[in-house]
């Protein structure tokens, strides 16, 4: 990354974004198995259609990919002005965490527009895993062409200093901790490890200099186990806020979240509604959040200075 000055910096990328933003098109179509999924200024990608009932799509990855482009649809075009403001000011990401990856989508997303990356996702649901690879699987080509990378970790990031497996009863995207029921009768009980950010980028010597969270509500617990490495690294880091009421609702108002990083040299942010073309990022002084943050929404959180 280049160094400049945050409160310059973070004018131009908010400006990006918006202007970025609006320009944002789709088109999903269905070709030899697959759906190809075009938007602007992005490589094309590829997500496996899978099998079918009659029209009836039965992978639960292929029906996500489907709804939310349907139409001329576009998922959370936020994050996706984001990557390519990014590359517009000559901020190259190398290394990429995605910490609730799903089924995948914003790393790939990420991945038709960086180059010589290696991308990181955490994804704890181990069925959202299967098709989390199949997408990567079906898009090989793409990386390679970009000299990208990427591994796959089904594990639970949490604040937790000490590696160990949780049983962890996991529905939709709600997670609930040691459930008193038998993991032997009930398939949506699993036993999975759980790790804090910190002790994975010691243990896989990872250096982050971007990172996407979104979590339904467990960022509150998975932040403080990523302490260290945020204030050694400052890596920009998108987290994607909640609404009180979220899957994983701890009661943390979302300026509670972020203010623990005005410490580590993070004092300004640029917030929006990144679910709508039309929508316009502005700048936040993060000790001036108030109630209209406390939605679903994108925080993106720009060190001083960027390295």
């Amino acid at each position: 990354m280049r160094t400049q000055p945050n409160s310059s910096l973070i004018h131009q990328i908010c400006d990006s974004i918006n202007q970025i933003n609006g320009d944002l098109r789709s088109e999903l179509r269905e070709s030899e198995g697959s759906f190809r999924l075009t938007i602007n200024h992005c490589q094309p990608l590829l997500f496996p259609v899978g099998r079918r009932e009659g029209d009836k799509l039965l992978s639960p990855s292929a029906r996500w990919i489907h709804g939310k482009h349907k139409n001329g649809k576009l998922h959370e075009p936020g994050m996706t002005s984001l990557f390519i403001a990014l590359i517009e000011n000559s901020i190259n990401i190398k290394c990429f965490l995605d910490i609730g990856s799903l089924y995948g989508y914003s790393s790939l997303i990420a991945a038709s527009i960086f180059n010589n990356c290696e991308f990181h996702c955490f994804e704890p649901n181990p069925k959202s895993i299967k098709f989390l690879k199949r997408n990567f699987l079906a898009n090989e080509e793409l990386f390679s062409q970009r000299n990208n990378k990427a591994c796959f970790h089904n594990v639970i990031a949490t604040g937790s200093k000490v590696v160990r497996q949780r049983k962890v009863h996991i529905e939709g995207f709600k997670m609930i901790f040691d459930p008193q029921q038998d993991i032997k009768n009930n398939k949506n009980i699993h036993l999975i490890d759980e790790w804090s950010i910190d002790n994975i980028c010691s243990a896989w010597s990872l250096s982050p200099d971007f990172v996407k969270m979104d979590t339904e509500g467990f960022q509150s617990q998975i932040l403080p186990g990523f302490y260290s490495t945020i204030a050694k690294l400052k890596p920009i880091l998108a987290i994607e806020f909640d609404s009180p009421g979220s899957a994983n609702d701890f009661g943390v108002s979302n300026k509670e979240v972020v203010t623990p990083l005005l410490d580590m040299g993070y004092s300004r942010l640029i917030w929006g509604h990144h679910r709508e073309n039309n929508e316009r990022f502005s700048i936040c002084e993060i000790d001036r959040l108030d109630f209209k943050q406390e939605c679903n929404s994108l925080a993106i959180l720009i060190p001083d200075p960027i390295i």
